[in-house]
């Protein structure tokens, strides 16, 4: 059981009775988070106590999406709809609420945060940089966003730009790279994304500036809305997908300290989206043939099964 020694929450999005709705499952219960709209959907999930914070987006009439936050399925709307926003991560320091993502410069997204609604713009929209904030983290006054500009892997700290190496605008030979996923222990700070060539998708993290690849085959792609990445100790957990050469499958794939464990056999499309470790266990979820699935160690157990669209984009697990 996959909920015996601790309870999981898991963010994403599921059919309701109106469309594709924002869903939070704890220990595999599905709890909607709005669904009285048409489409909406939880891409990131934080606790802060007893409290259960969730971030994503949205979309009342089928028109703009609209970046948005729930606290305990309450929801706050950060934008009024009037342009395309997304929020793509939250973390919660105190009484304070960030969240990252993105609003729309007419067809240009730009990376953007809130602190407690307040917004601020990473990138100059007069420069039309296409950007997005995918992670925030929060480490005393210092606010870390990570994402991405044009084609480079970036981070924010208190605003100020960044370039994670290996830097396509240096590297003839890359296509892009992008920041997916932080975390903040201690003096150290983490990230996790891709770099990319225009053959090949390589996982990466970096700590503390310096990169280390996980996967040099022909693809291998993290989750761009997710918590993909843990740290725990020493140890240095991410979560994506691997491609089975022979048939073409993704294979939800996990790396421990860059050591490669494969979950699924290549026989049908599987990818891990989000990761959380708790003592010696390691829970995953993520898609196992388009169905909604944690993984605790490696045993998969089916959060939903709808024969439509589903997401799942974030995971928290807090110890019995």
């Amino acid at each position: 059981m996959p909920y015996s020694t601790a309870h999981v929450y898991v963010a994403g999005g599921g059919a309701t009775t109106n469309g594709l709705g924002a869903i939070c499952w704890k220990d595999g219960v599905a709890q909607p988070l709005s669904d009285n709209t048409p489409q909406s959907v939880a891409n990131a999930i934080t606790l802060n106590g007893s409290d259960v914070y969730a971030a994503g987006f949205t979309n009342a009439l089928y028109g703009a999406d609209i970046a948005a936050w729930w606290k305990n399925g309450t929801e706050t709307l950060l934008t009024s709809g009037s342009v395309v926003s997304q929020a793509n991560a939250i973390c919660v320091s105190g009484s304070d609420v960030y969240v990252a993502g993105v609003i729309y410069n007419g067809s240009v997204p730009q990376a953007v945060y809130w602190k407690n609604g307040a917004l601020t713009l990473l990138t100059d929209p007069s420069l039309n940089y296409v950007s997005r904030g995918l992670a925030i983290a929060v480490s005393g006054q210092d606010v870390y966003v990570a994402g991405y500009i044009d084609n480079a892997a970036v981070y924010w700290k208190n605003g100020f730009a960044t370039t994670l190496d290996p830097d396509p605008s240096m590297d003839p030979s890359l296509y892009s790279a992008k920041a997916n996923s932080i975390v903040i222990n201690g003096s150290d700070v983490y990230f996790a994304g891709n770099v990319a060539t225009d053959s090949n998708i390589s996982g990466v993290y970096w700590k503390n500036g310096a990169a280390t690849q996980l996967h040099d085959g022909i693809i291998c792609s993290l989750s761009q809305t997710a918590a993909s990445l843990a740290v725990n100790g020493q140890d240095i957990y991410v979560a994506g997908f691997t491609k089975d050469p022979a048939t073409n499958k993704a294979i939800a794939t996990y790396w421990k300290n860059a050591s490669e464990v494969k979950m699924t056999d290549g026989k049908t499309n599987a990818e891990a989206d989000a990761i959380a470790v708790s003592g010696s266990d390691v829970y995953i979820t993520g898609l196992l043939d388009g169905n909604a699935t944690l993984w605790k160690n490696g045993s998969p157990v089916q959060l939903i099964n709808t024969g439509s669209i589903v997401a799942v984009n974030g995971i928290v697990v807090v110890p019995k």
